[in-house]
């Protein structure tokens, strides 16, 4: 990426790009390299999903897993998750030059008081008409990491909701209004199938928002 006048320029298809995927998910280990490699992503990696007691310790620690490993290389990169279907794509995107983390799929649900809601808090980004920043949004299928500081407080904030076994996107969602996290208007990536309901919408389509200033 490069900045200048306090705007960050990011070429998507030139940052490492990494993905989870079960070793029994062969199908959509393919979709999804086949999906990043159209879209002329130049450096992709798969990174294994690994089945444990449960869906949320097994999820949680193989992101886990990658967010450790990443952030100590101290580059930018992306991660996704290999259920996501593309909506639109644009390989480059302007942020601003203090953005954290910049989410490419998006969700309608919040942690609010302790709780799943269908509830955002969001804050306008003068100037980036096509930008929200977040607050409290849970969603980890499409995420580029932008400061590994803010990176490795991820890992932290997400072990201790999972050391509670609790699933590890609540302390992802309770941790980055600590941060500048924003996150596209209209996402690029939705989960599909099982998520679309979630996933497949604006923010600025969504009836339950609140404005943070």
């Amino acid at each position: 990426y490069i900045i200048y006048n306090s705007i960050m320029r990011i070429n998507l298809t030139r940052i490492r790009t990494y993905y989870i995927n079960l070793h029994s998910d062969k199908q959509k280990n393919k979709n999804t390299k086949d999906l990043l490699e159209s879209l002329g992503f130049k450096s992709i990696t798969r990174c294994p999903g690994f089945k444990a007691d449960g869906f949320i310790s097994g999820s949680g620690a193989a992101y886990q897993n990658v967010l450790m490993s990443r952030s100590k290389g101290g580059e930018p990169f992306t991660l996704v998750e290999d259920d996501i279907k593309l909506t639109h794509f644009d390989h480059i995107i302007d942020v601003p030059d203090d953005a954290d983390a910049v989410y490419l799929g998006v969700s309608k649900m919040g942690f609010v008081d302790g709780k799943h809601k269908e509830l955002l808090l969001v804050s306008n980004v003068e100037g980036y008409e096509h930008l929200y920043r977040i607050h409290n949004m849970l969603a980890t299928h499409a995420v580029v990491y932008l400061n590994m500081e803010y990176a490795k407080s991820t890992v932290i904030a997400a072990q201790n909701y999972l050391d509670q076994g609790l699933p590890h996107d609540l302390g992802i969602a309770e941790n980055m209004k600590n941060w500048k996290v924003y996150a596209l208007n209209k996402p690029m990536f939705i989960q599909y199938p099982k998520y679309r309901y979630f996933t497949d919408t604006a923010i600025s389509d969504l009836p339950n928002t609140q404005e943070i200033v």
